[in-house]
């Protein structure tokens, strides 16, 4: 009795799939656990940082957010600045410290993803100089400022700096973006 190609291919094939299948899980439960593992002895205000973070999602509730009553309300204040429409408005958390001498905002901006690289970064400059034009009406007008625009996975833009409310592009100090760049942040958290 001869035996077919098909009815050996077809659970040969099958093996090879299911055993593939197999590999890839694990490959993936690999990489779960190592990205879990990252930052297990958590730099100080990391913790802090990650929960203000949670707050930006979509589908959390609130545009304002913040560390005191004062920072909701600068929070508050900067969502209606760089919403880009009304019917979806930007998300924001404002940390102050408890001395005043720093300052920090993370926005969530829906849409913002889909803007080009121009207009993420004319909007990253203008959460700036909101920002900024905030931090100066603090009294004490705080020493250091930091900014985070976060994108639909990460920072589209993070601005730090000091406060300069006459010529606020001056006063940037440093400029980056993207996932890895959020320990710039940790240290407005840390208290």
């Amino acid at each position: 009795m001869a035996v077919s190609k098909s009815a050996v291919l077809v659970p040969l094939t099958v093996v090879v799939l299911v055993l593939g299948a197999v590999l890839f899980s694990r490959s993936v439960k690999d990489s779960v656990e190592d990205i879990e593992m990252v930052g297990v002895a958590n730099e100080a205000g990391e913790d802090a940082y990650r929960a203000a973070n949670q707050l930006l999602a979509p589908a959390s509730e609130g545009v304002a957010h913040g560390s005191s009553d004062v920072a909701v309300g600068l929070a508050s204040d900067l969502s209606e600045a760089l919403s880009l429409t009304r019917s979806n408005p930007a998300k924001a958390f404002c940390q102050q410290s408890a001395d005043g001498k720093s300052l920090a905002f993370l926005v969530r901006v829906p849409g913002a993803s889909k803007l080009d690289d121009a207009g993420r970064t004319e909007l990253v400059d203008r959460g700036w100089v909101e920002a900024t034009r905030l931090a100066a009406s603090l009294d004490p007008i705080p020493a250091e400022l930091a900014f985070g625009l976060k994108g639909t996975i990460s920072y589209l833009g993070i601005l730090t700096g000091s406060v300069d409310p006459a010529n606020p592009a001056t006063a940037i100090t440093s400029r980056s973006k993207g996932i890895a760049e959020i320990k710039t942040f940790y240290r407005f958290f840390a208290q």
